[in-house]
């Protein structure tokens, strides 16, 4: 595995638990923590982005959500994200 991919499931192991739990534990529902993930998706791209090239940014991540969806409904074995 490389240092990228080990680096990557890190941190998805000590994120994703307080993406969850956070917003739940505050007394919100599901629809709390999809805002959460959309504030955090907006800050991501506002910094990475180059200006002008947002929508394009939200175009590949919205089609990588959808590719790693299909792959886990059709049972395929995951990457390491």
């Amino acid at each position: 595995m490389s240092e990228l991919s080990e680096t990557h499931d890190e941190l998805l192991r000590r994120i994703v638990p307080v993406i969850l739990t956070g917003p739940l534990d505050a007394g919100g529902d599901t629809a709390d923590i999809m805002a959460l993930l959309a504030s955090i998706t907006l800050a991501v791209v506002s910094v990475t982005a180059s200006s002008g090239q947002e929508e394009y940014a939200l175009d590949i991540l919205d089609a990588e959500i959808r590719r790693r969806l299909m792959e886990q409904r059709l049972g395929r074995p995951r990457g390491n994200a």
